[in-house]
Order: C-alpha cells, then structure tokens, then sequence
C-alpha cells in the first residue's frame, strides 16, 4: 500500500514536461526541499494549478516512488498576489528562491530558514518601500552567512576580507574597501540593529553593494554562485 505524506511549503521552482506534466521544487519547514512531480497539472480543469506555481504557499499529498515525489493533491493556501503585481517586489523574490535553490540540498531541514522565508515573504507583500524590502534581503543573507558557521567579524578598519573573514584596517588582495555607508549598514545588521536601519536615510544602492558583498562571500565559502544582477536590474 502506497504511503501517502502530508506537505505544505513554497514553490520555489518549476519545470514543465511534456504538454501536461510538472516537476516543482517545494521548500518545505518538515523535509527540507524535495522535487515533487505533478502529473497532468498543466491540462487539468480541476486541480490547483496556482498552487503549482512559483511564489505558492501550497498543501500537497505526495506519495514516495522509487526515489522520487509524485503528488496526489495540491491545494494554494497563499499566493502573494501584492507580490505578483509589482516587478520589483517579484524580483526580490526570485532572488531569494534563487538563493534558496544554490543552498539548499535535498531533503535537508532548515527550520529556521524556512520561518525566515516565509516571514520575508509576508513582509515584502505588505512593504511598498522598495528601499526597506531591499533591507530586508540583506538581512537575509547575513542571516544565512550566520547559520552556515560563516560569521565574519568586525575589528574595526574599512576593508573586508572574504578570505579571513574579517573587517579590518590592513588591506590585503582580497579585501573589499567599504565606504562610510557600506560600512553603517554592515555594523547595524552585525548588531541585529535592523529597525534602527530602517529609520536612516540609506541609498538603495549602497543596499545593492552590500549585497553584492555578501554574495561574493557566500560565492567563495560556500562554493556557489548567487547573482542579483540577473533579478534586479538596478543593482
């Protein structure tokens, strides 16, 4: 007798297959992220197919085949619809899946990444300042440099080096010397001061280069490739 698993997580990538089948990529908060496959979801007039979708928060019955996930049932419980809408909103989105689809191995739990996404995800749908949801994704991503065992420290100086994982007063090939404002963002997010950042006046594209710092340091410890520039243009 098939056993028959109860999931509920965020679509964060699909791949269609022929003209009626779907494979999607569910990060869920019980079983990490697994690839469930959809049979016949594109042709079907009855089953969900928003929650088949990327940017769904969706409830599924899957049953385990070989080494594989098929989905018996798929049920949206949340679309972002304000999310949808807006391009810039979507495209911070697709940046956090795209990290989320560089770090995540199959079927590892990460509870408090999960809690995470999804608290973002609620954030970014209701914030309609693009200068405080692009706060948000650095938070983010020095959230996970923190899980990963990857904390940097700081010891005062300007220059940040990705290989000794520092902030210091020497430069070294490797370091990435910071401005003022590069600098004070680091600091507060370091400090978890984040509602204190919040309130500053910040250019977005100071934003944009720490995040482009962190990536770069993700990129090298982790042995990834993350890339904002392909989700946000402006970046």
């Amino acid at each position: 007798m098939t056993n028959l698993i109860k999931i509920e997580g965020i679509i964060i990538n699909k791949r269609d297959i022929n003209d009626f089948d779907r494979i999607v990529t569910v990060f869920t908060g019980s079983f990490g992220k697994i690839d469930v496959l959809l049979k016949g979801i594109r042709k079907s007039r009855k089953r969900d197919k928003i929650g088949a979708d990327i940017l769904s928060l969706s409830r599924m019955v899957v049953y385990k085949k070989e080494n594989s996930y098929v989905g018996s049932t798929v049920e949206c419980i949340k679309s972002y619809e304000n999310i949808r809408i807006d391009m810039k909103k979507i495209g911070a989105v697709l940046y956090i899946f795209h990290i989320l689809n560089n770090i995540l191995t199959e079927n590892e739990r990460k509870s408090f990444l999960y809690d995470l996404t999804l608290k973002s995800l609620g954030y970014i749908e209701k914030e309609e300042d693009n200068i405080n949801y692009t706060i948000l994704l650095v938070y983010y991503l020095h959230k996970i440099i923190i899980e990963e065992g990857l904390k940097y420290m700081i010891k005062g100086g300007r220059n940040f080096s990705i290989k000794s994982s520092e902030i210091k007063e020497d430069f070294t090939g490797d370091s990435i010397k910071l401005n003022d404002e590069e600098y004070k963002i680091i600091e507060m997010i370091y400090f978890n001061r984040v509602k204190e950042l919040l309130k500053e006046k910040i250019k977005i594209q100071s934003l944009y280069s720490v995040l482009g710092i962190y990536e770069k340091y993700l990129n090298y410890h982790m042995e990834i490739y993350l890339d904002l520039k392909n989700y946000i243009l402006e970046a």
